[in-house]
């Protein structure tokens, strides 16, 4: 059981939350007192940052290609990498959420994704025939993992995709 100088976890407060928000009148009536509430084993970093996207669409603890990145290998690199060291014409590997999918009718099938990362967004163009071998993929998958080629022009940078995936 908890003292009352050991924090509760999010679960515990989740659970209390509920017992509040029900009707009094329904407790009153019966005139029996809500139950303690069941132990709760505390809540990964992983569900924690799961549950902050599910209910706020966005968390401040961590975000999930950082939590997934001691799993993805050397070769994969973060956007921010990709922006600042990366010269062009190099074959890179990103992994990251798609926070944005455009396929405008006067791309002629090109698709463009904005691929978000813990260490910022890379805009990522997807051509028609990687788009329509990997449709369910690009369109699907909330995190890619996408190798490409980075192209500089001036300022502004993209990676053209040759190869798409989901991660497993």
């Amino acid at each position: 059981e908890h003292g009352d100088d050991q924090p509760k976890g999010r679960r515990e407060l989740l659970w209390q939350v509920g017992m509040v928000a029900r009707p009094r009148e329904s407790q009153e009536a019966l005139e029996i007192m809500a139950p303690a509430g069941p132990r709760f084993a505390q809540l990964t970093m992983w569900d924690e940052v799961l549950l902050d996207y599910a209910t706020q669409g966005l968390s401040v603890r961590a975000h999930p290609v950082e939590l997934l990145r001691p799993m993805l290998g050397p070769k994969v690199i973060t956007a921010g990498a990709a922006l600042e060291d990366v010269p062009h014409g190099r074959m890179v590997e990103v992994v990251g959420a798609i926070t944005a999918r455009q396929k405008p009718p006067t791309a002629k099938g090109v698709v463009f994704l904005l691929l978000e990362d813990e260490s910022g967004a890379l805009n990522v163009i997807v051509g028609p025939e990687l788009y329509r071998a990997e449709r369910t993929t690009i369109r699907g998958e909330p995190i890619l993992r996408v190798r490409g080629r980075l192209e500089r022009h001036g300022r502004v940078v993209n990676l053209v995709a040759r190869e798409g995936h989901r991660l497993p």
